[in-house]
């Protein structure tokens, strides 16, 4: 999607907020100067793959949706490479539902960006669902920006919960990702975002 900035990128929950715009890399809340207010009960750090996330960007845009982002060391929520994402909405929606308002959007998406592709893993055990999807880019330089995500919607209590891995290449660092390290990153991910213990939310003003 040609015109698109690197700030364009910024999470939202398309599944789960309808106040906000519904396209993945679609947030364009502005990097926050100050520390970020923790409201989930989640301060971090939160471990991931052996890696440490720190806390780094938090948002409460309406009474019903929180989220927070962690990234690793020496990373930036306008230029990074992975970040782990935790958030909820306190009623509303289901499992089924969150994932599939995501999958709407990608396949609105899909006529402006012929990158995007997505699959879905579901646990009939548990009701959790798994949607990972690849996603692209230009940002403000005029490089390509590629996005590959995983999401795993769960409830909790009445609401629902997402936590979330998102990896990023820029530049010529695109088609190498694709053709030979999406794979394993893929695979990787989602077997350790599928044991990962989730965390309880409580959520604060």
């Amino acid at each position: 999607m040609q015109g698109l900035t690197a700030k364009f990128f910024r999470r939202t929950a398309l599944m789960l907020c309808v106040v906000l715009c519904v396209a993945s890399m679609s947030a364009t809340a502005f990097a926050q100067t100050a520390a970020p207010k923790e409201r989930i009960g989640i301060a971090g750090p939160v471990q991931f793959g052996g890696v440490l996330f720190k806390l780094a960007w938090t948002s409460h845009p309406s009474p019903q949706y929180y989220k927070q982002e962690y990234l690793p060391a020496g990373q930036s929520v306008d230029h990074y490479k992975s970040m782990l994402m935790i958030e909820h909405i306190v009623s509303g929606a289901t499992v089924a539902q969150s994932a599939r308002t995501m999958i709407d959007n990608l396949k609105t998406r899909k006529a402006t960006d012929p990158v995007v592709n997505y699959d879905v893993i579901t646990n009939k055990a548990t009701g959790e669902m798994i949607l990972d999807f690849v996603m692209s880019a230009t940002g403000a330089d005029g490089k390509e920006i590629l996005e590959w995500n995983a999401y795993r919607y769960s409830k909790q209590g009445s609401g629902i919960r997402l936590v979330g891995i998102s990896r990023r290449v820029y530049g010529d660092d695109v088609t190498p990702f694709l053709k030979n390290q999406l794979g394993a990153v893929r695979k990787r991910d989602i077997d350790a975002l599928s044991k990962l213990v989730l965390p309880a939310i409580r959520v604060a003003p």
